[in-house]
């Protein structure tokens, strides 16, 4: 059974997502959660630290799809490329609402990356680089900033999935093409375009 303390991070979790951080009301998330509005000062004693708690509920959640120990244990650098593309689309296929809402309430709360490395770290992006590095010292790879890598890889899905449904929408409702299958494809589309883009000579 649902305590009261997890009624009121649900409902807030809610509200933030629907409204932001700014707009959701103390009263509504009381209301909507079915408890009297002193008890969420009681649990979480403000707005602040209620919002802070919804993001890392959030951000546990997401952990576990993100850059998984399966991908790190991988050797193979092109398997290991691929893996992360499969893992990152997946990720952002699940989580695309929690992704859009702090990406946005980032632009007004400059703490809030903080607040995430905090709770997710770096040790994703540690990994890559070593990896990264590590094929380019073996001849895998050219030369090139594992950074500028990284956000290849990243943007090129992203772009993908926040893109897809304004491309999809011109073409109307009869067309061929299916979100679902496009973003399937996508996955070796963009596994070919980096890795033609960085191979070893």
């Amino acid at each position: 059974m649902v305590n009261i303390k997890e009624k009121i991070l649900e409902s807030a979790l809610e509200q933030f997502l629907i409204f932001g951080k700014s707009g959701a009301k103390t009263k509504a998330i009381s209301d909507n959660a079915g408890v009297n509005k002193a008890l969420i000062h009681y649990y979480y004693s403000s707005k602040d630290k209620l919002f802070l708690e919804c993001v890392k509920s959030i951000l546990l959640k997401m952990e576990g799809t993100f850059h998984t120990k399966e991908v790190k244990s991988i050797t193979d650098y092109k398997s290991y490329i691929e893996s992360l593309i499969e893992s990152y689309t997946h990720f952002i296929i699940d989580h695309d609402k929690h992704i859009i809402f702090l990406l946005w309430e980032h632009l007004n709360d400059k703490e809030l990356l903080q607040n995430i490395k905090n709770i997710l770290g770096s040790s994703h992006l540690v990994d890559f680089i070593e990896k990264t590095n590590r094929a380019i010292n073996n001849g895998v790879i050219r030369k090139i900033d594992p950074l500028d890598l990284y956000l290849n890889l990243v943007s090129l899905i992203l772009s993908t999935y926040l893109i897809l449904p304004i491309t999809l929408s011109f073409l109307g409702e009869d067309s061929k093409y299916k979100k679902e299958e496009i973003m399937e494809k996508r996955k070796s589309e963009i596994a070919r375009l980096l890795w033609a883009d960085i191979k070893g000579a």
